[in-house]
C-alpha cells in the first residue's frame, strides 16, 4: 500500500549520496511513474533524477525525457519541464565550446568524448519527437510548455 511506496521511495530517492548505476536510471524512473507517487515523493524524485541525469551519456538523454515527460503527468510539469530545457542549453553551450561545464561552471560528467554536434542535432530531434508526442496525450503539458517557454523568452 502506501507505507511501502513511501518506504520504496524514500529508500531510491531520499539519500543524496546513494548513487544510481547509469543504466538503471530509466529503469527506476519507470518504476517511480508506476509507483504514482505523491507531490512530495514526486518532487524527491525530480529531484534526485536531476542530480543523476548529470552522469548520463547523450545517447541515454532521449529514453530519461520521454520518461520525464511520462512522470509529469503525476505533477511538477514546471520543474520537469524546465529541468530538461536547462539540460539541453547545458548540452548546446558545451557543443559550442567544446569545453564540458554545468549550470554552476563546474566540470560536467554528461558525456565524456568531445559532443558532436551531429549527436547532440539527432539527440535533440529525438527529444523533440518525444515532447510532440506528450504535448498530444496531455494538454496540460503543452500548455505549461508554452509558458516556460514563454517565461524563457522574456528573461
Amino acid at each position: 500500500g502506501i507505507s511501502f511506496r513511501d518506504y520504496v521511495l524514500k529508500r531510491l530517492c531520499g539519500n543524496s549520496s546513494n548513487k544510481w548505476p547509469k543504466s538503471l536510471i530509466v529503469p527506476l524512473l519507470t518504476t517511480i511513474r508506476d509507483l504514482h507517487p505523491d507531490d512530495k515523493e514526486l518532487k524527491l524524485a525530480v529531484r534526485k533524477v536531476k542530480r543523476e541525469s548529470a552522469h548520463l551519456e547523450l545517447q541515454e538523454l532521449p529514453p530519461l525525457v520521454y520518461q520525464l515527460l511520462l512522470l509529469s503527468t503525476h505533477g511538477h510539469r514546471q520543474t520537469i519541464l524546465e529541468m530538461v530545457l536547462e539540460l539541453f542549453n547545458i548540452l548546446e553551450n558545451m557543443s559550442a565550446s567544446q569545453q564540458p561545464c554545468d549550470s554552476e561552471g563546474q566540470a560536467s560528467q554528461i558525456t565524456e568524448s568531445k559532443l558532436g554536434e551531429e549527436e547532440l542535432i539527432h539527440v535533440e530531434g529525438t527529444v523533440i519527437h518525444h515532447f510532440v508526442f506528450a504535448v498530444r496525450q496531455d494538454v496540460l503539458l503543452a500548455k505549461e510548455l508554452l509558458h516556460v517557454l514563454r517565461v524563457r523568452q522574456c528573461a
